[in-house]
């Protein structure tokens, strides 16, 4: 039998985040964005736009792009899981 079984697997926060290979900033004026590559290559953007010049602050543009990007790939993730552990 070539009856491949994919076993169960859940979306922990530690499994989503092991699925990380790279993370990558850009800056455009207030904007900030996050670039996660996956181990398999598959890229996630998450972005951060500060409204006021006066608050604008590189690390929270950071930290907000990529928690912007984590909630994405956690998204993807969560797809991809209830897809296979369906069958």
């Amino acid at each position: 039998d070539s009856t491949m079984i994919i076993p169960k697997l859940e979306l922990t926060e530690e499994f989503v985040l092991s699925q990380v290979n790279d993370v990558k900033y850009f800056y455009d004026d207030m904007l900030t964005i996050c670039v996660m590559t996956t181990l398999s290559g598959f890229k996630i953007v998450g972005e951060s736009n500060c409204f006021s010049r006066e608050k604008y602050s590189k690390e929270l543009g950071m930290k907000y792009s990529r928690a912007d990007a984590t909630k994405k790939l956690f998204e993807h993730c969560a797809f991809y899981l209830l897809t296979i552990n369906s069958n």
